[in-house]
């Protein structure tokens, strides 16, 4: 008598599932009956949660820690990235962190997870978002971590620079996006930029459009011909033509920002050097564009 699908041992279900062109052949057979989603769990999770993304609320905070607890999904999850949730009322008021999020449970989940490699915390702009960002990242040990990413968000440079030591002998990818520093009031970016000197490897850091407590930063020697800064820095210029398009007569002057780049196939002392000389040449620019006036700047962002 033939065997059904659902009565082949799993060994066959999976060379079978290996030679099928569509991934979602799994989920699409899984749903036909009990006994071969049972048979295909493994199979399923590899092809499915190496990659999680979650808009932070608590049933997001929940399903983490299912999946941290489950024998075969903990393993395979390798790269999270945490947005915050954002209903239609909160278009234009940031609102706050729903209060029944756990961040004890969060943290404690995310640090359950073997295999995770990459961690992304992006648009957490609610009041008070800094003092959560830095309350999860202080709780937060994370031995496989290689690359770090942060978007759009607020945060003492005191709690990332902490962060970032613990990982130093792991990472090797930093990816900050409008990363905007909060405190201290002198010396954040230089801190975290030394703090930056002491990661073990480096495959890239990008630093794109930095802010301090909301004004852009630049790293760059006022003299944009230094043949010394290029060497060991990638730099690239961006106008801001979002929200602060300034009109003059019949000009249009555009806030400019900076994308700074280290490490592709460089040496330790290569990065090094240009972390070292994005921290000597580092100033908080109020007034930049991209023509016109002259910047007026504040040194030691």
């Amino acid at each position: 008598m033939a065997l059904s699908l659902p009565d082949l041992p799993v060994e066959l279900i999976y060379r079978i599932f290996n030679f099928s062109p569509n991934k979602k052949t799994v989920i699409r057979v899984r749903r036909t009956c009990r006994a071969l989603a049972l048979k295909t769990t493994e199979i399923f999770a590899r092809k499915y949660f190496s990659l999680g993304s979650w808009r932070l609320t608590p049933r997001a905070v929940s399903a983490l820690t299912g999946i941290s607890k489950n024998k075969f999904l903990n393993p395979n999850l390798k790269n999270i990235s945490l947005f915050q949730y954002t209903s239609g009322y909160q278009k234009y008021d940031p609102g706050s962190l729903p209060e029944d999020i756990n961040i004890k449970e969060l943290s404690q989940s995310l640090q359950t997870l073997a295999n995770l490699r990459s961690f992304h915390l992006a648009k957490f702009n609610f009041r008070g978002s800094e003092n959560f960002i830095g309350g999860l990242l202080t709780t937060l040990s994370l031995p496989l971590i290689t690359k770090f990413r942060l978007s759009e968000i607020p945060v003492h440079a005191g709690d990332l620079q902490n962060f970032i030591a613990l990982h130093s002998n792991t990472i090797n990818t930093v990816i900050f996006n409008e990363l905007n520093l909060t405190a201290p009031a002198e010396g954040a970016w230089s801190g975290l930029l030394g703090s930056l000197t002491r990661l073990k490897d480096v495959e890239l850091i990008n630093i794109r459009k930095p802010l301090k407590c909301g004004d852009f930063v630049r790293f760059e020697p006022k003299d944009g011909e230094d043949s010394t800064f290029e060497r060991y820095v990638e730099v690239e210029m961006e106008c801001d033509y979002c929200y602060c398009c300034i009109q003059f007569g019949n000009e249009t002057y555009h806030w400019d920002f900076g994308i700074y780049r280290l490490g592709p196939v460089a040496e330790k002392e290569d990065w090094t050097r240009g972390l070292e000389l994005m921290v000597a040449g580092s100033k908080t620019v109020y007034f930049t564009r991209s023509y016109g006036p002259p910047d007026e700047e504040c040194p030691d962002p």
